[in-house]
């Protein structure tokens, strides 16, 4: 549950890079000197980079967000309670991360286009 918990100053982390790339978007103003194109591939690459640490996060996540699920699965049926509990807090944990992440992938999408 912990590790589980760590990630969501992670999931801050994602999500103030994708606001300073949105920012420099929308401040963006035309100037005459140096190249346009710079400060768009600085961008392009800093989101490439984000939407990438986000996919490996849901390549780990999804797995564990299985396996939670068939140990919930399991203490109910066991009639482990307390245990039950702690799997679907942590269920829901994940299942938080995971929507959040995907709401920020989309995010990231736009932002690129």
């Amino acid at each position: 549950d912990k590790e589980v918990d760590h990630l969501f100053p992670i999931m801050n982390k994602f999500r103030m890079q994708l606001e300073e790339c949105q920012r420099v978007l929308e401040d963006r103003r035309p100037s005459g000197t140096g190249n346009p194109n710079a400060s768009n591939v600085a961008i392009l690459r800093v989101l490439q980079c984000t939407s990438q640490e986000m996919n490996n996060l849901v390549f780990v996540l999804r797995p564990l967000a299985s396996a939670v699920m068939a140990l919930t699965e399991y203490a109910r049926y066991n009639g482990l309670t307390e245990l039950q509990w702690y799997f679907d807090d942590l269920r829901d944990h994940v299942s938080t991360i995971l929507d959040y992440v995907a709401s920020m992938q989309t995010w990231a999408r736009n932002l690129k286009d």
